[in-house]
């Protein structure tokens, strides 16, 4: 796509395998909440993060892959009001390159919220995530990891091998936090939504 040979592409995203590489690439890329498009036909990772997403160059080819892969037509209203996640925003160069669209699209919306999405701090919800994630990876690749005997590259090798030596009395209170964190209704995190 990057090279204009194709309009769209699809992927999987249990990490950011959508969302860097359109980022490298300068592409569109989205990844949608976990079970929001069907994994059918997909090789699965790590079941409980796995989402199909996609990229596309252009934005009105992007919305519109959206609207089909979602199965919602344009909105007939616009968005009500604009949430930003305050404690997920970027810092330096990169935080400069986010705001700068933010002031038309909140021109455009006319309501602007922000939202913290993480009570305990995105880097120990990151740390959380990386037990269970690690762990079902392993578990999932392991019948053809133990068939084939492949040879990986050191990283993915150190992975699986990371995620096999998970012990269980630690697989347990982070199922526990991620199911308690995406059980929250929105209005309930930390500095709910609030008009700034």
């Amino acid at each position: 796509m990057a090279g204009g040979f194709a309009d769209i592409a699809l992927g999987t995203d249990t990490g950011g395998s959508v969302r860097v590489p359109a980022s490298f690439c300068g592409l569109y890329g989205m990844r949608p909440s976990v079970g929001a498009i069907p994994m059918d036909g997909a090789i699965p990772q790590s079941p409980l993060f796995d989402t199909v997403g996609w990229f596309a160059r252009d934005a009105a080819i992007f919305a519109r892959v959206g609207e089909v892969l979602l199965r919602r037509p344009p909105a007939a209203h616009p968005p009500a009001r604009l949430l930003i996640a305050g404690d997920a925003f970027a810092d330096g160069a990169v935080a400069a390159a986010l705001r700068a669209p933010l002031g038309p699209i909140a021109a455009a919306i006319g309501r602007v919220g922000r939202i913290d999405v993480a009570p305990e701090g995105l880097g120990r919800l990151f740390a959380n995530h990386q037990t269970p994630q690690a762990r079902e990876a392993k578990d999932t690749f392991a019948p053809w990891l133990d068939a084939e005997n492949p040879r990986l590259a050191w990283g993915v090798a150190a992975a699986f091998a990371s995620g096999g030596a998970i012990p269980r009395d630690r697989r347990g209170p982070a199922m526990e936090r991620r199911l308690r964190h995406a059980a929250m209704p929105r209005g309930s995190r930390r500095c709910a939504a609030r008009t700034v």
